[in-house]
């Protein structure tokens, strides 16, 4: 990096988290930025992001076009364009090795992004375009655990609320007994960022090494991927142990709350999820030919009911209170661009959809999932 006119820059570094380096220098003229993300048990780099800024927005879109044209001239890959916050396009380039039987080898993520200046008086002075690069090694990626992965948020979260640190504990643990484990993990990865930036509370009466295997063991009861939410859109399924019933379930997240199909429960499940699917695909047969009003809709009545818990946020701890019950489900059908969409909504909510599938194929997909449970 020297060689190429980079020097390390102390400030960023130490404001950074155990596991990041950062460098400043310049690219092609213009000012960069460069972190280096390795990993502290074994310091094999895993993840390098390059940020290179301007004031002309035309000097980034130029860095970007020949970016992009020297990835896809350089490498096998095969692309990834996702839409963010509903302004840039960005670009994820899953590098494949040579040969006939090419592997995925790593990732390069471009992302032309840009931020907003302001003088000490608040007032805006200009934008500042960026065209950040990441490139991410697939080996030293898979060999990450939990606690020498990049943290969420800069290190201000963590340092000035130190209470914080133990509310995640304790949501992080009524979020267990609720079976919600994706919001368990969330918190006790936000737990575990104080160790990252080490500014956890003197006296802190859990260790790094207990977080993390708490992490480990929840992930562990993730058997798949599920679709339930909306087109492309899929969700994490646990498998967990009901203490007051002494029985296995499967669950995961919907749109606001949580889904929990007993074992002994997934064929009458799957027998009903196939039949709101017939009931889709007759309600795509009638309409072929029909023009709908710009804001169709139509509802029926489901054979399916649904175990499904919501956190009324009422609890002693502010969070993890959920209140389960059987649901009766409303079907609702609305047009959109790509055509006709289900939602799955309770009889008593019906504005707020439970589940949501674009298309027949999605719904199909959530069946055989639970089906392959079954084999």
């Amino acid at each position: 990096m020297a060689t190429k006119g980079f020097v390390y820059d102390a400030p960023k570094s130490k404001n950074a988290p155990a596991g990041e380096r950062v460098f400043k220098g310049k690219q092609n003229g213009y000012k960069a930025s460069l972190s280096v993300f390795y990993n502290r048990k074994n310091n094999n780099v895993y993840e390098v992001e390059l940020s290179l800024e301007s004031d002309d927005i035309n000097v980034i879109q130029s860095m970007l076009d020949k970016t992009r044209d020297k990835i896809e001239k350089g490498y096998t890959y095969f692309p990834e364009h996702d839409v963010d916050d509903g302004r840039n396009l960005h670009y994820r380039y899953h590098i494949l090795s040579k040969g006939i039987n090419a592997l995925p080898i790593g990732v390069i993520h471009v992302r032309p992004t840009y931020a907003y200046l302001f003088d000490d008086a608040g007032h805006n002075v200009g934008t500042l375009y960026v065209l950040q690069l990441n490139f991410e090694d697939k080996q030293n990626v898979s060999q990450l655990t939990p606690s020498v992965t990049k943290p969420k948020g800069s290190k201000n979260l963590y340092v000035n609320d130190p209470e914080k640190f133990y509310k995640y504990i304790v949501w992080s643990n009524e979020f267990k007994k609720a079976g919600d484990l994706d919001k368990q993990i969330d918190y006790l990865m936000s737990a575990l960022n104080y160790y990252k930036y080490n500014c956890v509370p003197s006296g802190a009466n859990i260790t790094e090494e207990q977080i993390e295997n708490e992490i480990i063991l929840a992930q562990s009861n993730c058997v798949g991927k599920i679709p339930n939410w909306a087109v492309g859109k899929t969700a994490n399924v646990y498998k967990c142990f009901d203490n007051q019933t002494n029985k296995w379930y499967y669950t995961f997240a919907s749109n606001l709350g949580v889904i929990r199909v007993y074992t002994d429960e997934i064929q009458s499940y799957i027998e009903n999820m196939r039949k709101v699917k017939d009931i889709f695909m007759s309600k795509i047969h009638e309409c072929a030919n029909t023009e709908l009003r710009e804001y169709w809709y139509e509802e029926v009545q489901s054979p399916l009911i649904i175990n499904y818990g919501e956190d009324t946020m009422r609890g002693p701890y502010g969070f993890g209170d959920y209140i389960w019950g059987k649901k009766n489900i409303l079907l609702r059908f609305e047009k959109a661009k790509i055509g006709i969409y289900i939602q799955l909504s309770s009889t008593d909510k019906s504005y707020m959809p439970i589940m949501t599938f674009g298309n027949p194929q999605e719904l199909e997909q959530h069946i055989n999932f639970l089906q392959s449970l079954l084999e």
